[in-house]
């Protein structure tokens, strides 16, 4: 069986502006255990709270993706 969720999450950047963003994810139930959870984030509204924050200072905000 797989499940799909919509969601909206709002929070405040470390600049104090107040955000949203939409996604979704997609599970996956097999013999009644979650077998994979995919998560689809709106990066596109990300990069942009990440550019506006670097902008202002918090430079981890541009750093490298972690890759392990």
């Amino acid at each position: 069986m797989q499940v799909e969720t919509i969601w909206i999450e709002t929070n405040f950047g470390t600049d104090g502006v107040k955000t949203s963003a939409e996604g979704g994810n997609l599970i996956q139930i097999e013999w009644g255990r979650v077998t994979s959870v995919c998560i689809y984030p709106d990066t596109a509204a990300l990069e942009r709270t990440l550019q506006r924050i670097a902008a202002k200072g918090t430079t981890e905000a541009l750093a490298a993706p972690i890759t392990s």
